[in-house]
């Protein structure tokens, strides 16, 4: 059993390479879209095996005991357990300012998989999948999700501060899907 969770972990480690290298990264935020609908069924199934992070971080624990750099205690600052939702705010919000104002994508999941690595060395992975990733909370906690995520969805769709990009006629059509999966997954008719 173990070798087929180890397998399916590196396939779609390896989908997640080949997205990245041909581009296509709003496809991989898809799949993280539908994830969320899957996550009211079976849980963070995402989290578990889909998950670059967690992929990477697996061997980087290995390598970090061998090495002696982790500790068992985690930050005193991440103890309130908020600071993903901060994480998950900041990263759409960058996301949302570099794509209007700068016409840039930021490779905000590039971003996350080197800070999940880093955090991996010093701390036990559950540090950073409990207290730090910003996509954990929309997989864990589906009360705040159904209340958060419409706000931001009415905010979008009015143009305030940000116009969605499906209304863009620049933006790639990958992110348009993305747009549509991110509204059905929120507002299923």
């Amino acid at each position: 059993m173990k070798f087929i969770i180890n397998a399916i972990r590196i396939l779609f480690f390896a989908l997640f390479i080949f997205l990245l290298l041909n581009g296509k990264m709003m496809l991989w935020l898809a799949l993280y879209a539908v994830s969320l609908l899957v996550a009211l069924l079976f849980g963070r199934v995402y989290c578990g095996y889909v998950c670059p992070m967690n992929t990477l971080m697996i061997p980087i624990e290995r390598l970090s005991k061998k090495l002696n750099l982790q500790t068992d205690k985690s930050p005193k600052w991440l103890g309130s357990g908020k600071f993903a939702w901060f994480a998950l705010v900041g990263s759409v919000v960058i996301m949302l300012l570099a794509q209007k104002l700068l016409h840039k994508n930021i490779p905000i999941l590039l971003i996350w998989l080197a800070v999940s690595v880093l955090i991996t060395l010093r701390y036990k992975p559950a540090v950073f999948h409990n207290l730090i990733c910003p996509f954990g909370p929309l997989q864990k906690d589906w009360t705040v999700c159904i209340l958060f995520l419409p706000v931001l969805t009415v905010f979008a769709l009015l143009s305030w501060p940000f116009q969605p990009p499906s209304w863009n006629k620049n933006v790639s059509t990958n992110l348009r899907i993305f747009w549509s999966l991110f509204l059905l997954c929120y507002f299923p008719f």
